[in-house]
């Protein structure tokens, strides 16, 4: 539970950071996955100078050929990010809509065994519209979109908080999943 609090704590940290800083935030975006590409990257291609028996030379210089293209990517979108704000942006959209088309096909199974409303399937299925829209022309409604997808982060964060502490309770009282 404990990583699914700090997932969903990140993910209404970018929703506010989509919301208020929406013109920059793209550049930013771009920059952090350059830094979570690089600073693995770096980490491995260190730990590499500690030899162990189980690799051979073959698996370490694949390995670091690796560990050194990824540092090299991570860099180059740290530095210019702006080359990459189309293709990060469709990669976004993309993204989002599996996650969206998730959220409305689990939706769609809690309700054979639940009582589930169907406002639940809402932001969802905002956001599955939203990522169409921001596949087809990132550019030019990348501002709104970011806005509108910050709030549906934000809400999808603490929705996703609240039915954790909902299921923790209910799984610590007797007999609460059983239907008695």
């Amino acid at each position: 539970m404990r990583s699914d609090f700090v997932r969903n704590l990140v993910i209404i940290f970018v929703g506010i950071m989509l919301v208020f800083m929406n013109e920059s935030s793209m550049p930013l975006l771009v920059r952090i996955v350059g830094v979570l590409f690089f600073v693995p990257a770096f980490i491995s291609l260190a730990g590499l100078f500690f030899p162990r028996p189980a690799f051979t030379a073959a698996a370490v210089a694949f390995s670091a050929l690796v560990n050194v293209g990824s540092m090299a990517f991570g860099l180059w979108l740290i530095l210019s990010p702006g080359m990459f704000m189309g293709l990060f942006l469709k990669l976004i959209a993309v993204t989002l809509f599996l996650v969206s088309l998730y959220r409305l096909l689990f939706l769609f199974r809690l309700r054979a065994n639940a009582a589930v409303s169907w406002k639940m399937g809402i932001v969802p299925f905002v956001v599955a519209i939203a990522s169409v829209v921001l596949f087809v022309d990132p550019f030019a409604v990348a501002s709104t979109v970011s806005i509108l997808l910050g709030i549906c982060a934000i809400f999808i964060g603490v929705a996703d908080i609240f039915l954790l502490l909902f299921l923790d309770n209910r799984m610590h009282e007797p007999h609460s999943l059983k239907g008695d």
